[in-house]
């Protein structure tokens, strides 16, 4: 092979990697003033004002990594997380489920630990 080609051989196996590769999310939903949740299991919903809440909630969901794995799969969820801010505009929503999230409509393995759903479950009165 000539030496000239060398650039281009390279070139073209690192854009055969970086395409290989599952993208990641970071969650932007800082800012959020309400959290409304809802149980997968039992249909009890209840909306979230107490700042401390929820940013524990959002602090346990942003501190996770999110590895987009395609189309949601429609196996069930356990929770519904939906976050609004003050005017009470979706800033996003989680439907979690084990290792699993579906994330504003795309499906997400989870890395770093889960969504806190003993919590969850508290809040809910599940307990």
């Amino acid at each position: 092979m000539k030496k000239g080609l060398w650039p281009f051989v390279l070139l073209a196996l690192l854009l055969l990697a970086a395409c290989g590769e599952k993208s990641t999310i970071a969650l932007d939903i800082q800012g959020a003033q309400t959290i409304e949740l809802q149980s997968g299991m039992t249909g009890e919903s209840v909306t979230i004002t107490d700042a401390d809440t929820i940013e524990q909630i959002t602090d346990n969901a942003t501190s996770l990594r999110y590895r987009y794995i395609g189309e949601p799969d429609s196996s069930g969820w356990s929770y519904w997380i939906k976050w609004l801010d003050a005017d009470c505009n979706v800033i996003g929503e989680m439907f979690p489920h084990g290792w699993h999230v579906v994330w504003n409509d795309n499906y997400y393995e989870v890395s770093g630990g889960t969504i806190d759903e003993d919590l969850l479950a508290e809040l809910l009165g599940e307990d």
